[in-house]
């Protein structure tokens, strides 16, 4: 097991076209260095924010990743299960992650405990009776489902690993008969009250069900043809991909009335309806997960959906207990000796990706990426090497002589982003969207008021519009964490604190 930084997922901000708000994050496990994207496929999504998925490297090797809440990726390779094709297919909300490993056909299922950032746990299901099974899914009382190939036809399957319902097997199998005519049936996610979603195949379409599995009856849905249903929750909506008119495979998602699958396309969080795409699972509250086609890369990344959301928290956080102040070193003998949102506004595009984005990894620089491989950095995120970046090359490039530039470039910097890399592994870094509030708080009281709309002294964690907050944010600020020693943290070009690194 390894745990890496996540340099990769990027967070975007949309509104679709019927105004409906929504939060949409795209993920990408291209190692840092790699000269050809991977194909990254997210698979499970549970209601405490925690994801799960696979990627495939440039061996053709799968490997599964869950990212927790606070953006630490657990890696689940060769090393824990001793294959080469690892996927992690669901997580369910007592952050139980499935993880199927197959090797020489035959597949074995692990179930992976994930406590505190960390994976506390690896134990290998018991019951398969299947050796081909494709387990999906993974619900809160450790029912495992999915399907099999039987010898003439797909049969759908849950495995009891934990409740077994009164009078029910421990692995439990069904398919679709109609009389004497029996159908391929995939099975995907079942719910906690034994009913599995899935699809079957009526040559060439595919339609999608409910099987109640107790009384083994199927409720065939009503729904475009070519129609695979890959998850369900606990509401019983659906999510999956269908085939459009101009033959895209496009995600959707939708609810059942009767015996009608009111079928959404997702086209519009892409704003094509030409890019193929597949949603794997949804969550209680909604949330969606799944992949698409880069049209750019030509590689499958994976996508994290929130529909109705209209912004980026992390809870429990307060600007009052969980920030300090940022020294205004640029502006000498200003009134106000802090950062505030005037003097970033000057710098960012909002409409566009920069060389300081990526936290953790600074892109602007050779020299450093040369001496930084990328198994050295943190396993937390950070948001603040943007800024420090920026401030010290204010301070050495656009003054000074051509000697000062180099020096600047091949020794000092080196001992800049030493000492920056020092400290940001004492943070867990939540994310840019609360980086603002730190500055904005040792700013003028009004500011707030007057350029996010909120009173005086919000406490952010209850406060549930701050969109502006999101999209402004992404700039600079220290997110405290366990009131560590402050001093060392300014930046501070002409000061090394460790004298060794010179």
């Amino acid at each position: 097991m390894k745990k890496i930084i996540l340099i990769l997922c990027i967070f975007f901000m949309h509104y679709s076209s019927q105004g409906q708000q929504y939060t949409l994050e795209q993920v990408d496990l291209t190692p840092t260095g790699a000269t050809s994207s991977v194909n990254t496929y997210m698979t499970g999504i549970n209601n405490r924010a925690y994801s799960c998925g696979y990627y495939t490297d440039s061996m053709g090797n799968n490997i599964g990743f869950v990212i927790t809440r606070k953006g630490v990726v657990l890696i689940v390779d060769q090393s824990l299960t001793g294959s080469n094709n690892n996927k992690i297919v669901s997580i369910n909300d007592h952050d139980i992650a499935l993880v199927s490993s197959t090797s020489g056909g035959q597949t074995t299922l692990w179930k992976m405990y994930c406590v505190d950032e960390d994976i506390a746990n690896f134990v290998q299901v018991n019951g398969v009776v299947q050796n081909n099974a494709n387990a999906l899914k993974i619900n809160n009382n450790n029912d495992i489902s999915g399907w099999y190939q039987g010898v003439n036809s797909r049969w759908l399957f849950v495995l009891h690993d934990s409740i077994v319902p009164p009078g029910q097997p421990v692995w439990d199998a069904s398919r679709l008969m109609v009389g004497a005519t029996y159908y391929n049936t995939w099975g995907a996610s079942s719910d906690s009250a034994n009913y599995v979603a899935g699809f079957y195949l009526d040559a060439p379409n595919y339609y999608p069900f409910i099987c109640d599995l107790t009384n083994n009856t199927y409720q065939t849905l009503t729904a475009p043809s070519k129609t695979k249903v890959w998850g369900m929750n606990g509401a019983h909506t659906l999510v999956g991909e269908y085939q459009q008119p101009n033959g895209y495979y496009m995600a959707f998602f939708g609810d059942v009335t009767g015996n009608t699958l009111n079928l959404t396309s997702l086209a519009y969080i892409f704003q094509s309806n030409t890019i193929q795409s597949v949603a794997n699972d949804i969550s209680e509250s909604g949330m969606i997960v799944g992949s698409f086609v880069d049209p750019v890369s030509n590689v499958w990344k994976g996508f994290i959906y929130r529909p109705g959301q209209d912004e980026y928290r992390y809870n429990g956080w307060d600007f009052q207990k969980h920030s300090f102040a940022m020294t205004n070193t640029d502006e000498p003998g200003a009134l106000n000796p802090f950062w505030n949102h005037n003097y970033f506004d000057q710098y960012i595009d909002y409409m566009q990706f920069d060389n300081y984005l990526f936290d953790g990894d600074p892109l602007i620089d050779d020299c450093i990426k040369a001496k930084y491989k990328k198994n050295t950095y943190s396993k937390y995120l950070f948001p603040d090497w943007k800024s420090f970046a920026i401030e010290a090359d204010k301070n050495f490039t656009p003054n000074g002589t051509a000697l000062d530039k180099l020096k600047y470039k091949y020794f000092k910097k080196y001992s800049l982003f030493d000492k920056y890399k020092h400290y940001y592994g004492n943070f867990e870094g939540a994310c840019y969207g609360f980086a603002v509030l730190s500055m904005m708080k040792y700013a003028k009281e009004n500011s707030i008021l007057q350029k996010f709309n909120m009173p005086y002294f919000p406490n952010f964690d209850t406060y549930t519009n701050f969109d502006s907050v999101a999209k402004t944010s992404v700039t600079r600020a220290f997110l405290h964490q366990f009131d560590k020693d402050l001093k060392m943290k300014e930046m501070d070009p002409y000061y090394y604190y460790y004298p060794q690194w010179l």
